[in-house]
């Protein structure tokens, strides 16, 4: 069975995972750079529901006029109105995402993380995490521990994910779910690729869920988004065709990157966000202050057009 468990997860990462940016950030010729990308544009574009969210135009002036922030709706749905904001920003907020027994479930999930983070063993902890929690030392200058998790233990999580897929995709998709906590350790952050800088995650249509249970106000790092920068179009194309770090240093990422949006979160809010578009977490301002956030990811299970 384990040999079997091995040649599914090989075949799902390797073979039918859809492409990221490897290959573009190893090869620096534009032409070979523009088959490649044109070729799998060309795949997504015959996805009816990735009409609607990537490839429909023309949308920029109703963007001053569409709020991106919503309460709840009472059955814990996804409203036509919040597609439609996902599809003309990319970006749509829920506020008061959960009820509360799964809200405090979450933060309990949590402090099993924070308290303890020192832990040896994946027994000392009391949440079902699928391995021991660790700390991926991604950032320099804060403490990191995170944990993956089945979404079958949040009904409600799971309960958006599968309309967001399912209206994206086409299908359900089961997401990849992990927690994260950061904490500043030091007076000042320092800036990290592929973090904290407004980047582009693959030249694909992309998309996550963020969850966060607790207050996150300008000082904690909050999301921040470019409106309407996962429109694929020429700006957009010419912006992966000629890049070099796929982020806000590159200059043809500069068409992409008009209105930003900052998102400070109240408790209990959720987020989805097309991340072929440009976005970043903004940098901690004050020592000791903490984030707390559940990732939604899709890509290892959405397999190849």
């Amino acid at each position: 069975m384990n040999i079997v468990n091995k040649i599914i997860r090989y075949t799902n990462n390797k073979i039918l995972r859809t492409p990221g940016l490897e290959f573009i950030q190893k090869n620096p010729d534009e032409i070979k750079r523009r088959k490649h990308i044109n070729f799998w544009i060309n795949r997504a574009s015959k996805i009816k529901s990735f009409q609607k969210y990537f490839f429909e135009q023309g949308v920029s002036d109703k963007r001053d006029n569409l709020n991106v922030r919503f309460k709840n709706t009472p059955d814990y749905m996804i409203s036509e109105n919040m597609f439609d904001a996902l599809a003309t920003n990319g970006l749509v907020v829920i506020e008061d995402a959960l009820p509360k027994d799964e809200w405090i479930s979450v933060l309990s999930h949590f402090n099993d993380l924070k308290s303890k983070s020192k832990s040896k063993s994946k027994s000392e902890f009391e949440k079902n995490w699928n391995s021991k929690p660790k700390n991926p030392n991604f950032f320099s200058k804060t403490n990191e521990i995170a944990a993956a998790i089945d979404i079958s233990e949040f009904p409600y999580l799971n309960k958006y994910s599968e309309i967001a897929s399912n209206e994206i995709y086409g299908k359900t998709v089961n997401p990849t779910v992990e927690f994260h906590y950061l904490n500043l350790t030091e007076d000042l952050e320092d800036k990290t690729r592929g973090a904290t800088y407004l980047h582009t995650d693959r030249f694909l249509p992309h998309f996550k869920i963020f969850y966060t249970p607790t207050l996150i106000d300008e000082d904690s790092g909050p999301f921040q988004y470019s409106l309407g920068s996962h429109k694929i179009n020429e700006n957009y194309i010419d912006y992966f065709i000629k890049g070099k770090n796929y982020d806000e240093t590159d200059e043809y990422s500069k068409p992409l990157i008009n209105q930003t949006e900052t998102i400070t979160a109240k408790e209990n809010t959720l987020y989805l966000a097309f991340t072929n578009g440009m976005h970043k977490r903004t940098v901690f301002k004050k020592k000791d202050k903490e984030r707390s956030m559940v990732f939604l990811q899709y890509i290892k299970n959405f397999n190849k057009f």
